[in-house]
């Protein structure tokens, strides 16, 4: 199956903007859906995503594995409902992320830029 994502970057590469695609975030529950289980049909998307990247040259980021808890979803440590990342969750996709930039780029920064809130 095509991934329908292709539809929309047309006018990007024909701009030459750097594209780096990301994985959706883990994701086993929705407290405001407590009746749904998202946990495989993200795993499916995420499929769909890498696949594409792959096809189409473009640095994929997982965060996905990075943040799985083993069942779909983040620990306590990384999020308080499961599904949206805490500061702790950011951190940790950030080592990511920018190894992401960097190859879509072809340079070797360490970081770029981390706004932490003030306490």
């Amino acid at each position: 199956r095509d991934c329908l994502l292709s539809r929309g970057l047309g006018d990007v590469y024909k701009r030459q903007i750097k594209v780096v695609l990301c994985s959706l975030l883990p994701c086993d529950r929705f407290s405001w859906r407590p009746e749904m289980e998202p946990a495989e049909e993200v795993r499916r998307l995420n499929t769909m995503l890498e696949r594409y990247a792959a096809e189409q040259k473009i640095p994929y980021v997982d965060y996905h594995r990075a943040l799985d808890n083993g069942s779909g979803g983040m620990s306590e440590e990384l999020s308080q409902d499961g599904c949206h990342p805490v500061l702790s969750g950011y951190l940790r996709m950030e080592s990511l992320v920018v190894e992401g930039i960097n190859r879509a780029l072809g340079v070797q920064k360490t970081w770029y830029i981390t706004v932490l809130p003030a306490k």
